[in-house]
């Protein structure tokens, strides 16, 4: 879900550096989640969240040297949408 999406200048979020996902760039794929979506896009969007937060927790455990120090997790804060 999160590696398809486009990026501006013609990628993918997949094809970008590790170090290239900031807190701003986690707003916004959050962001790109949850809209266009039916009902269940919110849902999607925390779906995404925990995923991502797992992925980058396993993937930081074996590779440090490939992540940024200053941006320990960047969906860290994400304010996400409520549902009812």
């Amino acid at each position: 879900m999160v590696c398809d999406l486009p990026t501006k200048i013609g990628g993918t979020i997949g094809g970008l550096s590790i170090r290239s996902i900031t807190p701003r760039a986690a707003d916004k794929i959050y962001g790109k989640v949850i809209v266009g979506r039916a009902v269940s896009g919110l849902r999607q969007g925390e779906k995404m969240l925990t995923f991502c937060r797992h992925a980058w927790r396993v993937v930081h455990r074996l590779y440090p040297m490939l992540f940024d120090p200053k941006v320990p997790y960047p969906w860290d804060g994400t304010t996400k949408k409520r549902r009812s």
